[in-house]
């Protein structure tokens, strides 16, 4: 078993909070052109959505992760990249909408998040919304972050953060000029 078949092992059999109760665990998505374990550019979303729960694949379909496509196309044409969550399992209200992850559940899951940090040695991390800002700063300052395009370093490894792409959605966010000035850092 290689690493990452490991990782995903040790995430479907966690049951450390409640949330494995909703769905599979969304454990990450590949670019197709990954040469190597050393991905240019890790994503961190928030937590899957009901569809990313059913399949166990980060941003697997709709009109969010069709703009976070449209961002990976300019940010990383190559496709040398990864996408996981800070949650691996859909948070959920008892009408069965999403909700946002508690910072019980970030920091559950968080040892996860390390260890795919360590598996897949990304050389860059974009962190989308506040749920992952919170993951890696441990702090709710995600505007503040985004205005500093290098807030701050994760291991040794610059991250940057944006808005998730459902907040940019939802509040008509213009993104294109924030995605070309990271396609020039990255």
């Amino acid at each position: 078993m290689n690493s990452t078949d490991k990782l995903e092992s040790d995430i479907n059999k966690c049951r450390a909070c409640s949330l494995y109760k909703n769905g599979k665990a969304a454990i990450s998505r590949e670019g197709s052109n990954i040469k190597s374990k050393k991905v240019k550019l890790m994503v961190i979303g928030e937590a899957p959505d009901k569809a990313a729960s059913e399949v166990g694949i980060p941003f697997y379909s709709g009109e969010i992760s069709d703009l976070l496509n449209i961002w990976l196309n300019i940010l990383c044409p190559e496709e040398d990249f990864v996408i996981v969550n800070a949650v691996k399992h859909y948070p959920v209200k008892e009408n069965g909408d999403w909700r946002s992850p508690t910072e019980e559940e970030i920091n559950v899951c968080h040892q996860f998040l390390d260890k795919q940090i360590d598996v897949y040695k990304p050389r860059n991390i974009l962190c989308l919304g506040d749920v992952a800002c919170f993951a890696i700063t441990n702090k709710h300052d995600l505007k503040k972050n985004i205005i500093n395009f290098n807030a701050t370093t994760y291991k040794n490894i610059r991250c940057l953060f944006y808005y998730h792409p459902g907040y940019v959605i939802k509040n008509k966010i213009e993104w294109k000029e924030y995605m070309l000035k990271l396609q020039e850092i990255l």
